[in-house]
């Protein structure tokens, strides 16, 4: 009958709209998977960029009082350089949690959508 044959082709239409938003909601996972990826490895970049620079200044001061023989500054900027290697690996540690908790949280929503 004419009912039957106008319900099946919205039937169709309804699949292929939910296939069409379907696909439009994965592009847009993905787009933004992609792009918490690059704003993760730019921050890990920039902490390790960071770390490397502060380690720079610190061995240079430190030779400066070496060469000076000031030992309690030397012995200063070595607790300084400690200091500064524990927030550098705290950084480190912060920025891999964080990645892995996005990496999860789009595991999750991947999953989720394929349902």
């Amino acid at each position: 009958s004419q009912a039957a044959v106008g319900l099946e082709a919205l039937q169709q239409r309804l699949l292929q709209r939910v296939d069409d938003v379907e696909a439009h909601l994965q592009r847009g996972s993905a787009r933004v998977e992609r792009e918490v990826a690059q704003q993760l490895s730019a921050l890990a970049l920039r902490t390790n960029e960071d770390g490397a620079s502060l380690q720079r200044q610190v061995e240079g001061r430190f030779r400066e009082f070496e060469a000076r023989g000031d030992s309690r500054a030397a012995a200063a900027v070595q607790q300084l350089d400690r200091v500064g290697e524990d927030l550098r690996r705290e950084a480190q540690t912060t920025v891999e949690a964080q990645q892995q908790h996005l990496e999860a949280m789009f595991s999750d929503h991947r999953a989720a959508s394929q349902v």
